[in-house]
């Protein structure tokens, strides 16, 4: 698994905030929101809630430049690298919403508020 960079910890921090106080059922039902919110906004759908989230891409409409551009919204919306073949590899927002939750907990757990208190973390990414 690749590494989270700290540009993309620091363009993610105040989301990573949100999530780590989050039982895992609530952070889970976030990544799916975005997921869906930036799928949406790559299909052109004005209305991301009324997406399915067991709907496949490829159902739904998204091609293979979508498919780079959802990656894309997703590795800036979350902090996270993704593999380039995401919407392919995981192909309905729910498999990628348990890709995210695998991939941001592993990071959580790795960089742990116990180690540094918020002041200093934003100040050792300032």
């Amino acid at each position: 698994m690749k590494r989270i960079t700290i540009d993309a910890l620091r363009a993610a921090l105040p989301e990573l905030d949100e999530l780590r106080p989050l039982p895992g059922q609530e952070r889970g039902r976030r990544l799916l929101d975005v997921g869906l919110q930036q799928a949406a906004a790559v299909l052109g759908f004005s209305e991301w809630s009324s997406l399915n989230p067991r709907a496949g891409f490829s159902d739904l409409g998204l091609d293979s430049l979508m498919a780079v551009e959802l990656r894309q919204r997703l590795q800036t919306a979350t902090g996270t690298s993704l593999p380039a073949t995401l919407a392919f590899d995981y192909p309905a927002p729910e498999q990628v919403r348990d890709l995210l939750m695998t991939r941001i907990e592993a990071e959580l757990a790795e960089f742990s508020h116990d180690e540094f208190d918020d002041r200093e973390l934003r100040d050792l990414l300032s």
